[in-house]
């Protein structure tokens, strides 16, 4: 391929419809590929231990569970020697480039909701406060990775969406056919942050959140971070209330 073309497709990253497009996409030839993932495994210092356990229980209990498997993409790709470019380097990204102040609000407001779960389960009695207590220790247990996501990507300098163009305009000026996978919410961002000599074709992703089956979705993701995350609640609090009985 000589001409260059550059594809930015929108996805809502549970959508099978969303991936068939982008396999469409892909089939259709491609030089490099550029896909919202990390380069490699996230290193993270001791003081920061407290967030690696977050993002491995968020990992397991929802992307692994909602999110489209991008690998059939890769695979693709691979079949046109294409170049696979990935969007982050390491999910550690996030408090790397994260200020001291992003990440200690990351930390109290996950500590309160924590804290204030644990508590509730403890003092008092009957499923009410076992509920709340569940739901405050589920909305601690995500808010840093979310806090510090939204962060990433409201920046003023070197936001995601800039990063990502910076990524897809490399591609382009390599030339050959570009295709970026990203999610909806970055297509229109990252279209406007690249360079003017960027002619690109931005294409939606198929349907919203607001789609029965989107809607389906965002419900049986509540359903299972509450479950999930509640399993591990009722052991944290029961741990407890065995060793400050013995004690």
């Amino acid at each position: 391929m000589t001409d260059t073309e550059v594809i930015v497709k929108g996805e809502l990253h549970s959508s099978r419809s969303d991936l068939n497009e982008s396999i469409d996409l892909i089939e259709d030839g491609v030089d490099h590929l550029i896909i919202e993932d990390a380069e490699r495994r996230a290193d993270y210092p001791q003081r920061h231990l407290w967030f690696q356990l977050q993002m491995w229980l968020f990992t397991h209990f929802f992307f692994n569970r909602f999110y489209t498997d991008h690998t059939i993409l890769k695979d693709i790709a691979d079949q046109y020697d294409a170049n696979v470019i990935k969007t982050r380097s390491s999910n550690s990204a996030l408090l790397n480039n994260a200020s001291r102040a992003d990440i200690t609000t990351a930390f109290l407001v996950s500590f309160t909701f924590i804290t204030g779960g644990v508590l509730v389960g403890y003092l008092f009695s009957g499923w009410w406060s076992l509920l709340t207590g569940a739901g405050s220790f589920t909305l601690g247990m995500i808010a840093a990775p979310l806090l510090l996501r939204v962060e990433e990507s409201e920046r003023e300098d070197d936001n995601r969406d800039e990063l990502i163009a910076g990524k897809v305009a490399d591609a382009a000026e390599a030339g050959g056919r570009v295709v970026a996978v990203i999610g909806d919410k970055h297509r229109q961002p990252v279209v406007e942050n690249l360079p003017e000599w960027v002619d690109s074709d931005p294409r939606p992703r198929a349907y919203g959140w607001y789609h029965p089956r989107g809607l389906l979705t965002v419900g049986m993701a509540v359903l299972i971070l509450l479950s999930s995350y509640g399993v591990v609640y009722a052991l944290i609090l029961f741990s407890l209330k065995i060793v400050l009985s013995v004690i």
